[in-house]
């Protein structure tokens, strides 16, 4: 009984599970430029990008470098948690050089590169050429990335801090030998946001019963007695009607917090 009672008032203390989601996401389809993806493309020297077929390519030869990249989503770097970036890598069959990649992103108006470099050999899109990078501000993980020369630079003096206002992948030749063609594919980033749980009492379904919680806290802000935190489900610091409506979506829903809702992290 005891073990059953601990459940239920961590229940009760914790009213938010985690969800991870798909921030953003790009299969690279049209054929020409990687503007036809909604994509930017950067390259030095000689180096070329483009898209076709569904997926994306940049070829460069030796000691060039080049860098896609878009600004349709701005990761939100204060409510998206533990982001991840996602993508698939395999190398062109006509070179023999295998393709070097930093994921790159622009915090504060300047562009860093991850000191994480992605190989593959493979010649084609399967599960095992997928890379991970979970994304860490901490300056230890990146490099400063020119703009202008595409040269890496160095560990930046100071962590990241701010969103990330535009994202990419960067492919840089300088220890592959030759000429190279990286091709990527089913580019994504993931998130987690935090779910809000209405069965305030922890019995696994939104009943009357959690309607009783919610309206002892009716009308309450924070900072007065009767303020209850769970029953703030919209996270304005104050019990009201938006948060009954958040309520009564999962009116009745079961265990294992079938109605999922959002509430902004920082409040």
């Amino acid at each position: 009984m005891r073990y059953f009672l601990l459940v239920i008032i961590i229940l009760q203390l914790t009213p938010f599970v985690y969800a991870v989601e798909v921030l953003y996401a790009e299969q690279f389809t049209g054929n020409g430029d990687v503007s036809a993806a909604g994509w930017n493309g950067v390259y030095s020297d000689s180096s070329s990008g483009g898209v076709v077929g569904g997926f994306a390519w940049v070829w460069h030869d030796a000691n060039n470098h080049n860098l896609i990249y878009t600004t349709e989503y701005t990761v939100d770097t204060d409510t998206d948690n533990n982001v991840s970036f996602e993508f698939q890598l395999r190398r062109h069959s006509g070179y023999s050089s295998t393709p070097e990649v930093s994921i790159a992103v622009q915090v504060g108006g300047n562009w860093y590169i991850s000191k994480t470099v992605f190989a593959e050999t493979s010649v084609t899109f399967n599960q095992n050429n997928q890379k991970i990078f979970d994304y860490d501000p901490d300056k230890s993980n990146w490099d400063t990335l020119n703009f202008s020369t595409l040269a890496r630079g160095s560990t930046p003096a100071s962590d990241l801090s701010g969103d990330i206002t535009a994202f990419g992948l960067y492919s840089d030749s300088q220890n592959v030998g030759g000429a190279c063609t990286a091709e990527y594919d089913n580019f994504k980033i993931f998130g987690e946001t935090i779910q809000v749980n209405p069965d305030f009492n922890g019995d696994g379904c939104v009943d009357s019963l959690d309607l009783v919680v919610l309206a002892n806290s009716w009308l309450c802000f924070l900072g007065q007695p009767c303020f209850n935190e769970n029953c703030d489900l919209d996270g304005n610091n104050r019990v009201d009607a938006a948060d009954f409506g958040i309520f009564a979506g999962a009116w009745l829903s079961g265990a294992k917090y079938p109605y999922i809702g959002y509430k902004p992290i920082g409040n």
